[in-house]
């Protein structure tokens, strides 16, 4: 065989080759356009030569087109068989789909005003405890407080919970709720910590428009935050973007955001993953400014 001369056994053939039919239009075309997002398959049984190919490719460079694929640029006398190009586009989530993947591990039950809660939600009555609903309230709205978390304990069937429902509706009455959590044993999605955190990131990015952005971008570059550590969780879905939203001096800054949490005692899991990891989440509100407080209800042992 001439030296220079590509060898006309196995896939590799000599564009002279009788088995090699000149490209028709149809075939052309569709190498020209194999960058198109649903692809093609060549049919096994045609053989295609690259350098049409590239005699198409390098005329569509001269008029200024040629975006797609370029194989094997100048490449001459050779022909490549049973070819397929698939083209993978990678689509990023949308905003709506963000936003249900965020509800979709939060507790929507645990909210003040959940559905699941209407049956039995406890409350203060009307011209009672209003002492003690004035001075939370005072201690919610006032920008100098000297703690930024607030506890309140006492004994079961002391009223925790009728306060807490009445400081929430209290707090959205006056805007300023940025979240609620009510904890309850009975429920799988209330008596344990795994839908804490989704469950306040959700309510904060509807209740705080600054907030929402920072969140839902988390959420979107990182789709599996809700496996990781609660601790993990917290960081990257409260405190950064609840950081970056009052250190932003053109984002709108709430005068006072109020997160509400009740009967965390009803919070089950190990000494490492129940109320002591709630408790520190809550702490969390010590580095903000002064518009954001934690109020926690808990029974006293």
């Amino acid at each position: 065989m001439p030296t220079g001369e590509p060898s006309t056994s196995g896939n590799i053939r000599d564009s002279r080759h009788p088995s090699c039919m000149p490209l028709t239009p149809v075939v052309r075309r569709r190498l020209d356009q194999v960058h198109e997002p649903t692809g093609w398959h060549a049919p096994s049984n045609e053989c295609y030569s690259v350098a049409g190919a590239a005699d198409a490719t390098s005329h569509e460079q001269e008029n200024g087109a040629g975006t797609g694929i370029h194989l094997f640029s100048n490449a001459q006398r050779f022909t490549m068989q049973n070819v397929n190009f698939n083209t993978i586009i990678h689509s990023p989530l949308t905003s709506d789909s963000v936003l249900k993947l965020l509800l979709a591990n939060s507790a929507p039950s645990a909210t003040y005003n959940s559905k699941d809660r209407s049956f039995d939600t406890p409350k203060c009555d009307e011209d009672t405890r209003v002492g003690l609903v004035e001075e939370v309230m005072n201690w919610a709205e006032s920008d100098q407080v000297p703690s930024k978390l607030l506890c309140m304990t006492g004994s079961a069937g002391s009223g925790k919970s009728a306060l807490a429902q009445t400081i929430s509706e209290t707090c959205f009455k006056k805007g300023c709720l940025g979240a609620s959590f009510f904890f309850s044993v009975s429920d799988p999605y209330r008596n344990n910590p795994d839908h804490f955190v989704g469950s306040l990131a959700y309510q904060i990015s509807q209740s705080v428009e600054g907030v929402k952005p920072h969140i839902l971008k988390v959420v979107e570059n990182d789709p599996a935050i809700f496996k990781m550590a609660l601790e993990t969780q917290a960081e990257a879905l409260l405190v950064n973007p609840i950081l970056k939203a009052t250190q932003n001096p053109r984002s709108e800054q709430p005068r006072s955001v109020v997160i509400v949490v009740d009967g965390l005692n009803e919070c089950r899991g190990s000494s490492t993953s129940g109320k002591p990891r709630i408790w520190k989440i809550a702490e969390c509100a010590r580095i903000f400014k002064n518009s954001w407080k934690f109020w926690i209800c808990l029974r006293m042992f």
